[in-house]
Parts: C-alpha cells; sequence; structure tokens
C-alpha cells in the first residue's frame, strides 16, 4: 500500500511544481511586457465600463479607447492596464478623469504585437498566486512521500548476543520535525522572492485580496517554521531510544520490556510506553464510515516517573506484561487483505521544560500456535 500513497504523494507534486512553474512563466510574461514596451503617442476617443464578477464581487474595470499608429499601421486598443484588475469602483472615475476624452496620451505598446498595449504600466497579483497555490500543493506531496519513505512499516526486530529481541523504530522522533523544517525552507525560498518582488512593483490602489493572500502565505511558512524550530527542540533533549523485548511476542504469553532513552539536558523526565492493538482499513481511499478504525485495546505501561537526570545520563524503565489470548495476532505487512490487525508500541519520553518524544513500534505479534512452535524449533535446536 505505501508504494500507492507514494505515487500519490509523487503526482501530488509534480501537480505542485507544474502549477508554480505556470506561476513563474506568468510573472516573467507580465514582468517582460511591461518593461519591454515602447512609448507612442495615442488619442483617446471613448471610455466605456466592464463588469467583472467573481464570489458575489463585482467590481467595474474601466476601458478607455484610445488609436495610436506604429510603423504607418494604425492601431486601436482599450486596454488601460495590462490585465484586468478588481478593483473599487473609484479606480474606473480615476481612470477615466485621468484620460479624458479627446486628450492626447503616451501609450505603451508590445513591439512583438504592436496590437496590444497599455496606458498605465501596473502589475497583477493573478500571476503570482498559481506561484504560491502550487508550492503549498507540492508541500503536501513531499509530505506524503517523506511520511511513507521515512516510515517502516515492516517489524524490524533483531536478536542481541543476550537472547533478547532489540525493535526497530517505525520512525525517528525527530522525523517530523526535521520534514517541517524542510518544507517550510523551500517555502520560504521559493515563495517569498516573488512575493518581495510584487511589493516592489505594485502601485496603488492596490488588489487587497492579493496582498491578504500572500500575507497568509507568509504567514503559514514561518509557523511552519517556528514549529519545526519547537518541536525539535522539544524533541532533541532525547536521544534515539534502546528497546528490548525478552523473546518474540506472542499471543497469550508474557513479555518484559526494557527501555533506556538518553538525556540531553538536567531536570527530571518521565518514561511511559502505550500498546495498542487496532484494525486499520488498507484501502487507499476509503470515505466511507462503515468500518472505521476500531482499537481492540489500548493498555497504559508506565516506565519511570520523575526521575532526576543530567546531560549525558538516561531514564531507563522495565516492565512485564501480557498480551491478552482473545486478541487476534498481527496481520503480516505483505497480506492482501482489506482489514489489517496492526499491533503498536508507542513509546514517550517527556522532561522538563516542554521537552518530549514520542517513538512508535511495530511488534509482530505471532499466534499462540505458532509460538509454541517456534519455541519448539529453538528447544530441539539448542538440545543438539
Amino acid at each position: 500500500m505505501w508504494r500507492s500513497i507514494i505515487a500519490v504523494g509523487i503526482l501530488t507534486m509534480v501537480i505542485g511544481i507544474g502549477s508554480a512553474g505556470y506561476g513563474v512563466w506568468t510573472i516573467w510574461k507580465q514582468h517582460r511586457a511591461i518593461t519591454s514596451a515602447l512609448p507612442v503617442a495615442a488619442n483617446v476617443v471613448g471610455h466605456e465600463t466592464k463588469e467583472l464578477k467573481a464570489s458575489g464581487f463585482v467590481a467595474k474595470v474601466p476601458l478607455v479607447k484610445y488609436t495610436y499608429t506604429v510603423n504607418g499601421q494604425p492601431y486601436t486598443c482599450e486596454a488601460v492596464t495590462p490585465a484586468e484588475f478588481m478593483l473599487p469602483d473609484t479606480w474606473a472615475q480615476s481612470v477615466f478623469q485621468q484620460f479624458p476624452i479627446g486628450a492626447q496620451v503616451q501609450a505603451q505598446y508590445d513591439p512583438n504585437d504592436p496590437s496590444q498595449a497599455f496606458l498605465i504600466a501596473k502589475y497583477s497579483v493573478y500571476p503570482y498566486l498559481p506561484l504560491l497555490v502550487g508550492l503549498v500543493i507540492a508541500a503536501l506531496g513531499l509530505g506524503i512521500v517523506s511520511e511513507q519513505l521515512t516510515s517502516h512499516d515492516a517489524p524490524q526486530m533483531t536478536p542481541t548476543s543476550s537472547g533478547a529481541m532489540a525493535l526497530g523504530a517505525k520512525q525517528h522522533h525527530l522525523a517530523h520535525a526535521r520534514m517541517l523544517g524542510i518544507v517550510g525552507i523551500i517555502g520560504l525560498i521559493c515563495g517569498v522572492p516573488a512575493i518581495v518582488h510584487h511589493v516592489l512593483v505594485s502601485t496603488p490602489p492596490y488588489e487587497r485580496m492579493g496582498f491578504l493572500l500572500e500575507g497568509a502565505y507568509v504567514i503559514a511558512v514561518l509557523t511552519v517554521l517556528v514549529r519545526s524550530a519547537l518541536k525539535f527542540r522539544q524533541a532533541s533533549g532525547f536521544g534515539t531510544p534502546v528497546v528490548t523485548l525478552n523473546r518474540a511476542p506472542t499471543i497469550g504469553q508474557p513479555l518484559q520490556l526494557k527501555v533506556a532513552v538518553p538525556t540531553r539536558f538536567q531536570g527530571t523526565a518521565h518514561l511511559n510506553a502505550v500498546l495498542k492493538c487496532e484494525t486499520k482499513d488498507t484501502r487507499l481511499f476509503n470515505f466511507s464510515e462503515e468500518q472505521p478504525s476500531a482499537p481492540l485495546l489500548e493498555q497504559q505501561l508506565p516506565l519511570a516517573r520523575s526521575k532526576s537526570v543530567s546531560k549525558g545520563d538516561e531514564i531507563a524503565g522495565a516492565v512485564e506484561f501480557m498480551i491478552p489470548d482473545h486478541l487476534p495476532p498481527s496481520t503480516p505487512v505483505d497480506s492482501g487483505d482489506r482489514m489489517h490487525v496492526v499491533w503498536n508500541l508507542v513509546l514517550t519520553a517527556e522532561g522538563s521544560g516542554g521537552r518530549k518524544a514520542e517513538t512508535e513500534y511495530i511488534l509482530p505479534v505471532a499466534n499462540a500456535t505458532l509460538g509454541h512452535q517456534d519455541n519448539a524449533q529453538a528447544a530441539a535446536g539448542a538440545s543438539r
């Protein structure tokens, strides 16, 4: 299933990058049209207004009809600006006062297409919006792909020299913080220069909705960066946990869990674990509420409470628990079943100063029969 999710994430990234590329092209096209235009004398011959409607908002767009001649060829145009603007009605009245009928004014025409001209070199915000929206879509795709690549759904258990089973984490506890930071930095590098360019070239009256959207984008990027920094600071107080079980998890069999977490601060720390068993729908798109994910078990496993630690120490704890015999074993990862039974061990280390690190482990819990067979095989091997 994770391959399908990665494919969706990559497709989302491609769509977002394509939209952002289109935004860059339209920004460049507008800038080139304004900066490469050549002046020409024009005569104003008429006024007209056109209504633009968007989401219930109606604006009057001024149209000034004027004539001009380029290389002996006469042209007629009515565009006031290179792009249409949804501005207050007072903008239309001010344009008509600035360019009265019968006046001789200076227009700007496109040297590559003299039929295209304008009177006011005003930048529109609309070419900048596809870039910002595309960056947001690309960030969502990047988050989906990164989440799947850094998350290990296949259970990882490694035998140690002492005979215990060392657990491999599903995801490093700093993975989310790093990913938030990467997305925020990319958004800052790609989006903010375009916003700064628009602020520098824009002239009054301003398109308020455009500035609101650009402001919302900047606030969102800064929020992501601040949240990443705070999460990194919180989680970096703890190192990578060392988690071991005395045997492979089996239905109806007791287990001893040992945890040791390095600390990088001075203060007090707590260590807790939660054992979860739940059913999960493996369909990529599940919009039905007929069979929502149902937790079958959620058991608290306290490991250490309010222990004093110093930088370079570790907080450790051990607990013995039983996997209930009335619950099903784990569904194999490569199973084609729609509903999977998943056993998770969620380890949470908390410390003074708001520090917190959460690490999730997937337990491959075997059926009791299989567990007895494994024990018998192990005993037979030892007798030989």
